[in-house]
């Protein structure tokens, strides 16, 4: 199974999603006995720690009115994977648990000391569940921290992807220029290839003699899926708060945007690519064909020539034409 966007121009690959089959959800690991700390890392109060997919400080400052979700959550792993390191500010003790399964922690713990622990014994594919209790003394805090889940590499074939390497291909030999698929099962990535070709043409739209081969740590723009995964994002939370009406004018909560007609456009004109702006705007580049005076290295240039002068087309106004402006001037809007 794959899945990739074409672009718009062939010349430049500018969307692709690469598919991980991922979190094939298992069933939970047998009893296991309680873990020791597999290392103490640092004592320092100034150790930079490595970023994390679930980092939380107990007790929580804020916590839930909800007293019995204050001290518990949840985390991603494979079977057999993960790691906590449990950053200690002040406590002495403190019973934590992994899918219900107490570590056993011995010996007192440090103030300003960070632990690591291997869940490897604990852990089942999917999400895992954690849980923090009687943490001594009284006022004492400790933050955890659950690694993001890794991959193996597979050591054999375990599936036959000839089908899906011949329908990638066919589709390169209609024109696509070129896509990376990978499969992970379990936590093994299973398959990861390459097909066709990362760049077949300049910068000036000429072809290359010699295309550049698509590799399998090429990296992609993904471009307008931030459309989607960012600022609708952002919009829907908006509204669902009563702060922004799509159906009034962009003006009301921008109020420098006026003038040529704009007064006239909602929110929902942005939205849905009926506002009247012309498909791109290349405001990085000074041999646009729109001229120097729209040429900016600096944001807020840019957001005001957007607000206040990109030309919008009165015979479009309603019309669907696809734009990146209503989406860069939606992003103005959230911020």
């Amino acid at each position: 199974m794959y899945l990739y966007l074409k672009n718009k121009n062939y010349y430049s690959i500018k969307k692709l999603l690469i598919v991980a089959l991922s979190f094939m959800l298992g069933a939970c690991s047998s009893s296991v006995e309680p873990l020791e700390p597999k290392a103490l890392l640092t004592q320092s109060k100034l150790v930079e720690l490595p970023n994390a997919q679930v980092i939380v400080t107990f007790p929580e400052p804020n916590p839930s009115s909800r007293e019995y979700v204050n001290n518990r959550g949840t985390f991603k792993a494979y079977k057999g994977h993960g790691q906590l390191l449990i950053q200690n500010h002040s406590a002495k003790s403190a019973d934590i648990y992994i899918n219900n399964q107490l570590l056993n922690i011995k010996q007192l713990l440090g103030a300003n000391t960070v632990y690591q622990y291997s869940l490897a014994k604990l852990t089942h594919n999917g999400v895992n569940t954690f849980k923090v209790a009687n943490i001594q003394p009284a006022g004492a805090s400790l933050t955890l921290r659950f690694a993001f889940p890794t991959l193996n590499k597979a050591s054999h074939q375990q599936a036959n992807f000839s089908e899906v390497d011949a329908l990638i291909e066919r589709d390169i030999k209609a024109g696509f220029p070129g896509a990376v698929l990978a499969v992970v099962k379990s936590g093994e990535l299973i398959k990861l290839t390459a097909y066709g070709d990362a760049k077949q043409y300049q910068q000036n739209d000429l072809m290359l003699l010699r295309p550049e081969p698509m590799q399998t740590d090429t990296l992609f723009d993904l471009a307008s899926n931030t459309k989607i995964f960012a600022t609708n994002f952002a919009l829907m939370k908006l509204v669902s708060e009563g702060l922004l009406n799509i159906n009034k004018p962009v003006q009301l909560y921008l109020p420098e945007y006026q003038g040529d007609g704009r007064e006239q456009r909602r929110v929902k004109d942005l939205l849905t690519h009926s506002a009247g702006y012309p498909p791109v705007f290349d405001f990085h580049r000074k041999d646009s064909s729109n001229g120097d005076v729209f040429y900016s290295q600096n944001s807020h240039t840019t957001k005001k020539l957007l607000l206040t002068s990109v030309p919008l087309s009165e015979k479009s106004l309603g019309q669907h034409v696809y734009s990146d402006i209503d989406y860069m001037i939606l992003g103005v809007l959230v911020e």
